[in-house]
């Protein structure tokens, strides 16, 4: 925990180590963030690998993503941080997949945020 973020172990977690990492400001959820919201996303991201690494978790074996709205099960933004993710149960793998219409992995979630990116104005 910060000044600006707190950690949670997930209370159903996927996988031996499964974390929340929560900005302590409202922000409602991935979708509502925009371009300008990228350095957050990253600051979850960095927070999330120290995490994972000071509590023996590998970042090799690791997912990190967010749920996608309308598939949220909570009004405030919070990036999964799932390892090994080879572990995880047949439901955990399926709550929690890639390139599904509810879950990200954050890279797909900034090339998301990259596209709403405001055009340069024209000279």
């Amino acid at each position: 925990q910060d000044e600006d973020y707190v950690v949670f172990q997930d209370i159903h977690p996927a996988s031996t180590h499964h974390y929340l990492i929560v900005p302590k400001k409202h922000l409602k959820d991935v979708k509502s963030l925009t371009y300008n919201d990228i350095p957050i996303v990253n600051r979850l991201v960095e927070i999330g690998k120290q995490v994972l690494e000071q509590r023996g978790g590998s970042l090799d074996a690791s997912r990190f993503g967010f749920h996608w709205p309308p598939f949220t099960s909570i009004s405030h933004l919070h990036l999964h941080v799932i390892a090994p993710a080879e572990d995880m149960s047949t439901l955990g793998r399926f709550i929690f997949m890639p390139g599904s219409p509810w879950f990200s992995l954050v890279e797909d979630a900034v090339a998301y945020l990259e596209r709403s990116r405001p055009a340069a104005p024209a000279s």
